[in-house]
């Protein structure tokens, strides 16, 4: 091995997947992608917390769930994947397909849908001023109204 070769750094491209275990090992689906987290969601908000399940645990996780997928959603529908995270370059050309004027007359809602996944997930400290005591019933509806205002740019 030549000197300049031993110098380079080998560039490693990684797409992380995972399987179904369900027995069809042919259905495999990218774990970076909005279908992935709205998934495990939608499973959050069909349960019916049991008295000794922790919901505010539950709620807790639905919402990081969320904050993934509206990060994706932006990267990939706001954004048209001008920009991916793990990813080099921009894929500038795509450019022309945003439309800014919806990212404006809709960005402040995202921002606090956004804002409010932040404070529910336990990860992130809240002053104890503010109630970030999330519910089911509050993920679901925020849930939908994501939903929702994603639809105004796929």
């Amino acid at each position: 091995m030549s000197s300049t070769t031993a110098n380079k750094k080998e560039i490693v491209d990684f797409l992380w997947e995972w399987a179904q275990t369900n027995g069809d090992w042919s259905k495999i689906e990218e774990v970076n992608s909005y279908s992935y987290y709205t998934k495990k969601l939608k499973a959050i908000i069909s349960t019916n917390p049991s008295p000794d399940q922790d919901e505010e645990k539950l709620a807790s996780e639905g919402y990081g769930h969320l904050r993934a997928a509206i990060e994706i959603a932006v990267e990939d529908d706001l954004l048209k994947k001008i920009v991916k995270r793990y990813k080099k370059g921009i894929a500038f050309p795509s450019i022309l397909r945003i439309e800014g004027h919806k990212i404006d007359t809709h960005k402040g809602k995202i921002n606090d849908i956004y804002e409010k996944c932040c404070i529910s997930i336990a990860g992130h400290n809240s002053p104890s001023e503010i109630d970030t005591t999330p519910t089911i019933d509050e993920l679901k509806l925020d849930f939908e109204e994501f939903t929702q205002l994603r639809r105004v740019f796929i």
